[in-house]
């Protein structure tokens, strides 16, 4: 049976600064990604898959992102070829999103 705990080889962590418009991810090759919300952030911020990525407001919203807020648990995206295809956004231009990327 295979292990299920696979050794972590080769990656790396980053700090991305929100904006309070859409901004895409560096161009960093990756497979597999976990993003978290900085604990110290006063705001909330979202990420999704294209440059019209929203805060969600409550309202039906095709462009409404993956909320986090400060303090939550990370969410880990599978099958990511390259930190590009995130765009990200936050309420407050000084909270950021922390990346773990695994190569």
């Amino acid at each position: 049976m295979p292990r299920l705990d696979r050794q972590f080889r080769e990656g790396a962590t980053r700090e991305l600064q929100v904006s309070t418009s859409a901004q895409q991810g560096p161009d960093v090759d990756c497979k597999k990604l976990t993003i978290k919300a900085r604990s110290g952030n006063t705001g909330k911020v979202a990420f999704g898959f294209s440059s019209a990525v929203t805060i969600p407001d409550g309202t039906t919203d095709a462009n409404g992102g993956y909320e986090l807020e400060a303090g939550e648990p990370s969410v880990t995206l599978l099958s990511v070829g390259n930190l590009n295809q995130i765009w990200y956004i936050g309420q407050n231009a000084t909270d950021s999103l922390i990346v773990l990327i695994e190569r």
